[in-house]
């Protein structure tokens, strides 16, 4: 296998592997493919970071820093995508990676091969140059984030844990750059915080009626009311998020 040329080639040959991650169960054929693509494609990386393979197919790479008293850090992408069928509206086959009119095409162009392949590309890059830096760095490369990340982002933390290491700060996926519809310039979303959930207790009182003389409001139908009426009043959307972002591609 004869290593892509450009940066972009790449990142679009990620996108050719059909690394895709399902609750009802997956191969992890496509993922080891997309290992050895990335070890012809960053082999610095490869060598110099050593990955170890946890659950399966996500990464824990490692560059050791000059201080040990510094705390590390730590950066995060997986490879895993949904599906995708190539009748869905796709210009272009989801899993083929291609590059045209400056423009990637491909399932994971944004989520989140994009910080896969950039990721190792930087590093690659720096190594190349003689950097190495003061704090020791991670990279943890999930395969399994699309469905809770229970055998990759989980049994990467419990190696880390287990070897007592403590992160200074974990930089994780975060927002994309969008080109803003009403000034045509570029935005970058800055995250601070993942995205959460929440969950509540609802409890509904009513007078228990017989069965052949039903109560004209029940317990039940409170509470379905409650339901319904949460189903039906989502939070808004914020208008400047992730509102004109193109679904399947990535610009370069």
């Amino acid at each position: 296998m004869s290593r892509p040329r450009t940066p972009e080639e790449r990142f679009a040959g990620c996108l050719g592997f059909p690394t895709v991650s399902s609750r009802d169960g997956f191969s992890l054929e496509p993922f080891h493919e997309m290992h050895r693509y990335s070890r012809e494609c960053w082999p610095t990386v490869f060598s110099r970071m050593n990955p170890v393979t946890v659950g399966g197919a996500s990464l824990l790479f490692e560059l050791t820093g000059s201080d040990p008293s510094l705390e590390p850090l730590l950066l995060t992408a997986h490879q895993d995508v949904v599906p995708a069928n190539a009748d869905d509206g796709w210009d272009h086959p989801p899993f083929l990676g291609v590059v045209e009119n400056g423009v990637i095409h491909g399932r994971g162009a944004l989520d989140f091969k994009c910080g896969y392949a950039g990721i190792l590309e930087a590093c690659e890059t720096l190594l190349l140059q003689g950097f190495r830096p003061d704090r020791t760095l991670f990279l943890a490369m999930g395969h399994d984030e699309e469905i809770g990340g229970s055998a990759g982002a989980e049994g990467m933390t419990r190696l880390l844990e287990d070897r007592a290491v403590m992160c200074a700060f974990a930089l994780d996926e975060g927002g994309y750059i969008h080109i803003l519809p009403w000034s045509g310039k570029r935005a970058a979303l800055v995250g601070i915080a993942e995205k959460g959930y929440a969950t509540f207790s609802v409890k509904a009182e009513a007078e228990q009626g017989h069965a052949s003389v039903p109560t004209k409001v029940t317990a039940a139908g409170l509470l379905a009311g409650a339901v319904m009426h949460i189903e039906n009043n989502p939070f808004p959307p914020d208008p400047a998020v992730n509102q004109h972002a193109p679904r399947h591609n990535a610009p370069l």
